[in-house]
């Protein structure tokens, strides 16, 4: 269900009540619930539910990164991997923890208690 995301380059990254994550070729992952950043030097909560001017210096360092792969468990929670870092995030029994669009529309929702929703996108 969830494409592959080997090789896409973050364009942008933003801090408006999620943590908003835009690719090169337009894909758009929003991640709102529970947050964490895990870096060889440790794990940090990121606090989605204040938007923020300007970028914690360790999210800023995401633009420009290359993707490795994103990972959905059978649980719902979500793992967007990078070389030297990862991007959790849980899924939530109360709420929407994340969601994934495609330049087509397509889009892939974690609905509250884990299940997955999608639709596809357009064909044109």
């Amino acid at each position: 269900m969830i494409p592959s995301f080997a090789g896409k380059v973050v364009h942008s990254v933003r801090l408006d009540y999620s943590l908003m994550i835009w690719t090169t070729d337009n894909w758009e992952i929003d991640l709102g619930g529970e947050t964490y950043l895990l870096r060889p030097d440790g794990m940090q909560a990121i606090d989605t539910g204040t938007p923020q001017e300007q970028l914690p210096p360790e999210l800023a360092a995401l633009v420009g990164a290359e993707i490795r792969e994103v990972l959905v468990a059978k649980a719902g929670h979500l793992a967007v991997n990078f070389a030297d870092a990862q991007l959790s995030v849980r899924a939530s029994a109360d709420y929407e923890a994340w969601q994934i669009t495609g330049p087509a529309g397509e889009r892939i929702v974690c609905m509250p208690g884990g299940e997955l929703a999608s639709w596809p996108g357009s064909s044109a």
